[in-house]
């Protein structure tokens, strides 16, 4: 089963990210700050991450750059999200590292789409059963 590390510091919104994920396939890990998400990441078995922005207190962007150069070989799909991003929170987090971002609340159908997007450009490692049910998305 791929699996899935949802960092937000807002319990509510990392429960709401773990039911779209789980409905895609995933086996979703959790954390609140940055210290904790880099202990799930350097243990493996990460295939994606959905780092919010409000994540890390100083600078998130620093902790894209963590993630994205933890492993080049190993490492997860980064997903960075933002409430209410400007064009230069997006491009700092992309020049960053992260893979790809989603502005505002997003549902079942985007981040699917998104997560297809990755898969087809091979930053996405998945099993057979969240192909599938990304591909029955869209």
């Amino acid at each position: 089963m791929s699996r899935a590390l949802i960092v937000n510091p807002d319990p509510t919104s990392r429960l709401a990210a773990s039911l779209l994920l789980e409905s895609l396939g995933f086996e979703v890990l959790t954390a609140g700050m940055g210290a904790e998400a880099l202990g799930h990441l350097f243990r493996g078995g990460v295939d994606l991450v959905l780092l919010d922005g409000r994540a890390e207190e100083g600078d998130p962007f620093a902790l894209i750059g963590t993630m994205a150069s933890f492993s080049a070989r190993n490492r997860a799909c980064i997903l960075f999200t933002t409430p209410a991003g400007s064009a230069a929170t997006v491009n700092e987090a992309l020049e960053a590292g992260a893979d790809d971002y989603l502005i505002g609340a997003f549902g079942r159908d985007v981040l699917a789409f998104k997560l297809a997007q990755a898969a087809s450009r091979g930053l996405l490692r998945s099993d057979p059963s969240v192909i599938y049910h990304l591909r029955k998305t869209g």
